[in-house]
């Protein structure tokens, strides 16, 4: 049985005790001066050291870059994030996360651009689209929306039905 004090001092609850403790450890990482006593409540306490670590996590966030090459998807940059506050809580100073090495890959040989056969007797519709003063890319929308079939390849209609195309691209 422990003997009550004799001198008034404020009596505080254990767990309430080792709660201020870490309350002021965090309060220290952030540079704030510690608390010299907590006069609230414990649940109180528990959330104020839990925006103290909220920020933190708000500086870690900060210490791990988005645009890092090496972090390809978000998962991987929350648990960078994670591993540094987690290193920032335990207490080390320096807990900015080390790169990892980025894999660079030899430059792959582009392929050779495929040659334009021009078939007799034909004509593509971006040609014909410049004749009327269209942009191809308007006239081939048009021909999307209209669900005209080629013939021969794509865009590229026989000189016979070269008419009923201008036609169909000078309606809207």
């Amino acid at each position: 049985m422990v003997a009550p004090s004799t001198t008034w001092e404020p009596q505080m609850n254990r767990t309430i005790k080792l709660d201020f403790d870490l309350l002021n450890k965090a309060r220290a990482r952030i540079d704030l001066p510690p608390l010299k006593s907590w006069k609230e409540s414990h649940a109180k306490l528990r959330e104020a050291i839990d925006r103290i670590n909220a920020r933190v996590i708000e500086r870690c966030v900060k210490l791990v870059p988005p645009t890092d090459p090496a972090l390809i998807r978000e998962r991987k940059r929350r648990e960078k994030i994670n591993a540094v506050a987690a290193r920032i809580l335990a207490g080390e100073t320096d807990a900015r996360p080390e790169r990892e090495p980025v894999l660079v890959l030899p430059d792959k040989p582009k392929p050779a651009p495929r040659p334009r056969v021009r078939i007799e007797g034909t004509a593509t519709l971006a040609d014909i689209a410049r004749e009327l003063g269209i942009s191809p890319k308007i006239a081939r929308a048009k021909m999307r929306k209209k669900k005209i079939d080629f013939e021969v390849a794509q865009y590229v209609y026989p000189i016979d039905r070269v008419d009923d195309v201008k036609s169909i691209l000078r309606h809207r």
